[in-house]
């Protein structure tokens, strides 16, 4: 946090002899924040007169978060001071290098390799025994059978793949030879055949994922980034009446008044004679069973109802 915050105080400019009282609330807000107010290298005026009978100013301040070795000095340019009348604060922060790994091993999902890993996964943990376990060191040696047979199917059916920015997940070999076969022959006749099996791949794979958002974790709101949600501001005042309330006692006001608008009001309850009889519903009677079920439908990271917020 870097600004001209305007506030001349002895504690960052030992000329001015006197205390302000905004110093304590600016101390508050970089508390909240977890930042503290770092000295500069070179402690010298951050603003400067244009004329001789006012003095210089320390009025641009830098809050950094502590306990970073790599934040915990800057220094005022006064170099890169004009035109303008307020010195620069810059601080260097250093870019360490970071390998980031582009390939993977992974088995394309719903593909001849996915479908024999499975199968002989199930066969291996059939073959497991688990009949004759006496003492602690054959309990070891057969719960150690399952990660080892895990490991050697995955690195027998399994694929290196480069991940890049065109990565798709509908993408699967077939497609890949299609392309190949367009690359080699140039007739429009392949080209066609590729486009038509690319779409109907896209269109099954997003037709799977809306099923799977529809019925299984019944979140319809993750479709919203399918349609570039809007994002809403990292910061905005609340308002009351058209006013903002940027202290605590506002808050509190506006709260008591949301949920107590209605108190000391009259009420006519001669109204709800207006209101025709229903006849009386019976409520069908239900197991535990059947309770259970519903739950089980539900989404375990959202609230049970239709729209999954009630």
């Amino acid at each position: 946090m870097i600004d001209n915050f305007n506030i001349r105080d002895n504690n960052w400019d030992p000329v001015y002899p006197h205390h302000s009282l905004h110093t304590d609330t600016l101390h508050e807000i970089s508390d909240s924040l977890d930042l503290e107010m770092f000295t500069p290298i070179n402690p010298i005026p951050t603003r400067y007169a244009d004329n001789t009978q006012d003095s210089n100013l320390v009025i641009n301040l830098m809050f950094l978060q502590p306990n970073h070795r790599e934040f915990d000095r800057h220094q005022i340019i006064l170099e890169l001071c004009k035109p303008l009348d307020h010195a620069s604060l810059v601080i260097s922060i250093a870019i360490n290098e970071e390998h980031i790994h582009m390939k993977k091993q992974t088995i394309t999902k719903d593909s001849k390799n996915e479908k024999k890993f499975i199968k002989q996964l199930g066969e291996q943990i059939s073959n497991i025994n688990t009949s004759n376990i006496a003492d602690k060191e054959t309990l070891e040696n057969v719960t150690q059978e399952l990660p080892t047979a895990i490991k050697d199917l995955w690195n027998r059916h399994s694929k290196t793949v480069n991940i890049t920015r065109h990565s798709k997940e509908w993408w699967n070999e077939d497609y890949r030879k299609n392309l190949a076969i367009y690359q080699q022959s140039g007739k429009r006749k392949d080209w066609k055949i590729y486009r038509k099996l690319v779409k109907l791949a896209k269109q099954m794979f997003f037709d799977k994922r809306i099923q799977e958002i529809a019925l299984l974790n019944k979140r319809p709101w993750d479709l919203m980034n399918w349609v570039k949600k809007c994002k809403l501001p990292t910061t905005e005042a609340i308002k009351f009446n058209g006013q903002p309330c940027n202290n605590l006692d506002d808050l509190w006001y506006v709260l008591y008044h949301l949920y107590n608008s209605a108190q000391n009001r009259p009420i006519n309850l001669h109204l709800l004679n207006e209101i025709p009889p229903s006849l009386t519903a019976t409520w069908p009677l239900f197991s535990d069973v059947e309770v259970c079920e519903a739950l089980n439908k539900c989404s375990n990271s959202s609230t049970p109802g239709p729209d999954h917020c009630s």
